[in-house]
């Protein structure tokens, strides 16, 4: 499969994942039907670097998604300047990628050099690392698989502006706008307010008068940055309320992105130790998201009682499989899994990376099953 055969702009969905274990584990369980459907797009953090576990993690969820033709879109924005990754010869991008490839000739023999493996991800306004610039130029000139670039910030620049940043990064790439998908990035949303879809809608209509592009995704997520209640409760997705008021007012195509079921704007470092956080899970359902959480247990000395955390999540996963919003142990990995837990049969689900893969997962699937109907597609 050359990437001109890949699944380069069919897709419904967009999908942020941080390069963080919980979400990459849950990329790696993605379905078949679920990877036709979502383009995942991975934010790699700073603790990505050569020889780490996160970077067997990484390309673990690379490889998966290739084998069903699915390239996994990467943003290195986050990456600082003198990262063991900006140090490679021919840049962070250039490593990666070779790295998924060898994998997957590893694996597939001469056939794993058909697969698709990533699309470089490039900011509208920032200064984008040459080394990047030149292997993005030198992929796409050997299999057309183009390029994506993100505009984030919007209020940074006038519409009109960033139609001009994209047409200068896009100019400096060298690829043709009918290679390239844009990603309009709102980041954090905890309201949907007039004057935000005004903004989006003007920016995206830019986006579309200024240049043929190959697709025109609306990113956004509304899972907040702190948790403070242990109860059961709806919480509004106004990351898709966004998406349907400003696809409803356009006239151009615009997809749907989310960042799953993490906050957007994600810490560097990553949880370890002993957990500390109330056991919790987001399980999207409709076009909510229901939210399930319990309280830590203590010891008299006000200690976290040991496989604690383990425990209330069974809670978690006993009083959700009761509900009608379960969507069942075959409607994906994580699903499984929460099925598994509540039965008793899975245990390690004391941390939060595994929670974060279990909701993950399902979130997912329901992206992929949402985008089979007519809904999600404007």
């Amino acid at each position: 499969m050359a990437f001109l055969d890949a699944l380069h702009g069919r897709f419904q969905v967009v999908l942020a994942a941080h390069t963080k274990s919980g979400e990459l584990a849950a990329l790696s369980h993605l379905s078949r039907p679920d990877a036709a459907a979502i383009q995942p797009l991975a934010i790699a953090m700073p603790r990505l670097a050569p020889q780490s576990r996160l970077m067997v993690s990484f390309v673990a969820a690379a490889t998966a998604l290739a084998e069903y033709g699915r390239p996994l879109m990467v943003d290195l924005a986050r990456i600082p300047a003198g990262h063991p990754l900006r140090a490679e010869p021919l840049g962070a991008y250039d490593f990666l990628d070779n790295v998924v490839r060898e994998a997957l000739e590893e694996k597939h023999g001469p056939l794993g050099s058909a697969l698709p493996t990533l699309l470089p991800v490039f900011s509208a306004d920032g200064e984008n690392d040459r080394p990047d610039v030149l292997a993005a130029q030198r992929l796409d000139g050997r299999d057309g698989r183009g390029a994506v670039i993100r505009i984030a910030g919007l209020t940074r620049q006038t519409p009109a502006g960033w139609a001009e940043h994209l047409g200068k990064t896009t100019a400096s790439l060298g690829i043709a706008p009918q290679r390239v998908d844009v990603v309009v990035d709102a980041s954090y949303v905890d309201s949907v307010q007039e004057r935000r879809v005004d903004q989006v809608c003007d920016v995206v209509a830019a986006v579309h008068q200024a240049m043929p592009v190959r697709s025109v995704t609306l990113l956004a997520g509304s899972v907040p940055p702190r948790r403070f209640v242990t109860q059961t409760m709806i919480k509004p997705r106004y990351e898709m309320e966004l998406w349907s008021a400003c696809a409803g007012s356009l006239s151009g195509e615009l997809r749907y992105g989310d960042y799953g079921v993490v906050h957007p704007l994600q810490a560097d470092t990553q949880l370890a130790g002993p957990v500390s956080t109330n056991p919790y899970l987001f399980y999207t359902a409709g076009r909510g998201s229901l939210y399930l959480s319990r309280q830590l247990p203590r010891d008299e000395n006000r200690k976290i009682a040991r496989g604690g955390g383990a425990t209330k999540f069974r809670e978690i996963s006993t009083e959700l499989a009761r509900l009608s919003e379960f969507a069942g142990p075959r409607y994906s990995w994580g699903d499984a899994e929460l099925a598994g837990c509540a039965a008793g049969n899975v245990r390690n689900v004391g941390t939060v990376t595994r929670w974060i893969a279990i909701a993950t997962s399902h979130h997912c699937a329901h992206l992929a099953d949402s985008a089979r109907r007519p809904a999600l597609v404007a």
